[in-house]
């Protein structure tokens, strides 16, 4: 019996040297250079992956996607390091910008106040074409029933009027085009973490931060000395995202702990940055400057740009949760030789000595077809009455003229300490 022969197997050439490639057969006949194409594919990315890179998206304003600085390895660390944080003491902050402009935040108050003035019988007395917006028949009672609100209504109305009257001063174009509707979860960053970070700070830096223990080695020729200002961990879920602003630091840090959510939007510049996990963005609000900006909350010290406003972008759909941490950083030193940028004062070795691209990751900027944000507070067509730049609240109060929220915010501070000081003399 005839017994076919074995087909031979082509010659195999191995490229030895590297073990990335020790699996990379090249064949001359069938494979070519098509069969050696995914291996190939995967030394680029392995070599990617060791090898830190810095991606100019601008030098002024300076923003850098580094990309490479933060392994899988140490990804998993501080993920982990988040999970056992007792939950009791991880409590969400309520004071940043996101949450002032939280859609659930109003609903809150107009159901308390609405509860507190239907409790007393108040409400049946104002202006039927008032009673269905909360805030403006509190206003109308104040003015002209103050003896019916009881003190849940003085309080949560004050409240209420200084909140929307400080929100007042944002563009609500910027708003509209951020798809903004609720704040994602923020809590202050663990200090067992803060130690895990501080080789990464040095990694970008290369100088030491004041307020950042791990960092007092790191000292350049060149490099200023810095004071860490802010540490936060923001959780982004669905329908979660960001109110555009400008941080109150010289240099910020996001770290990516997720592939999920969001881009990180410039809507001045017209560009985004995805998320990817390991990726550091650091960018810079201000630009050098001789003197320390007085009124920057303090703590910068350049001069604001405009162009660096930013915001996370909203949390559509998807399987898990956007999860970054920010670190924001104030120069100290008065005497820095900087001109117009701060490239000179990251001083980082591996940032240094990372390979450099030319605005490879930044995407252009797309506006998100969301739902329109709920009217916080109903505007007349004029400007107020007592001479301010914005516009009246559309409320018409017997012997009274039409004038914007900040100027309802002192009347109603005015009417309730009458009303305190009639209460005492009554007594």
């Amino acid at each position: 019996m005839d017994v076919a022969p074995k087909p031979c197997r082509p010659p195999v050439m191995r490229v030895a040297g590297t073990p990335a490639l020790h699996a990379l057969h090249v064949t001359p006949f069938k494979r070519g250079v098509l069969g050696a194409l995914p291996a190939l594919v995967r030394f680029a990315r392995s070599w990617t992956q060791r090898r830190a890179t810095v991606d100019v998206v601008r030098d002024q304003p300076l923003i850098w996607v580094v990309d490479g600085l933060c392994e899988q390895q140490h990804v998993q660390q501080l993920k982990e390091i988040l999970d056992q944080q007792d939950v009791s003491f991880v409590r969400k902050t309520d004071a940043y910008v996101d949450d002032m402009f939280d859609e659930r935040r109003e609903l809150q108050e107009d159901a308390q106040m609405l509860v507190s003035m239907m409790s007393s019988g108040a409400l049946q007395m104002a202006p039927s074409k008032y009673q269905s917006d909360p805030l403006r028949s509190l206003l109308w009672l104040a003015m002209q029933r103050p003896e019916l609100l009881q003190t849940s209504a003085w309080d949560i109305g004050q409240l209420s009027t200084t909140r929307r009257a400080w929100c007042a001063q944002w563009n609500p174009e910027d708003l509209a085009r951020s798809g903004f509707r609720k704040s994602a979860f923020r809590c202050k960053v663990p200090e067992e973490m803060l130690s895990h970070l501080a080789p990464l700070v040095v990694d970008v830096l290369g100088a030491p931060v004041q307020g950042l223990p791990g960092t007092d080695s790191a000292r350049g020729a060149v490099a200023p000395s810095w004071a860490l200002r802010d540490t936060t961990v923001v959780r982004y879920q669905q329908d979660e995202s960001q109110v555009p602003h400008i941080d109150t630091s010289d240099v910020t840090m996001l770290l990516y702990l997720s592939d999920d959510g969001g881009h990180t939007c410039f809507p001045n510049l017209g560009c985004s940055i995805p998320p990817r996990e390991g990726r550091i963005l650091v960018f810079c609000s201000t630009s050098p400057s001789n003197r320390r900006f007085g009124g920057f909350a303090g703590s910068a010290y350049g001069e604001p740009l405009d162009a660096t406003m930013h915001y996370g972008g909203l949390m559509e759909k998807c399987n898990g949760e956007k999860l970054i941490v920010q670190l924001l950083f104030a120069a100290e030193d008065s005497s820095l030789p900087l001109d117009g940028s701060w490239s000179p004062a990251l001083r980082g070795a591996k940032v240094r000595e990372a390979g450099r691209t030319q605005n490879m990751e930044a995407r252009s900027m797309t506006i998100p077809s969301v739902a329109r944000r709920r009217q916080s507070l109903v505007f007349s067509n004029r400007r107020c009455a007592s001479g301010c730049k914005g516009l009246a609240l559309d409320l018409e109060v017997p012997g009274a003229t039409k004038v914007c929220v900040h100027c309802w915010q002192r009347r109603l501070q005015e009417a309730r300490k009458g009303l305190d000081g009639v209460a005492k003399w009554r007594k």
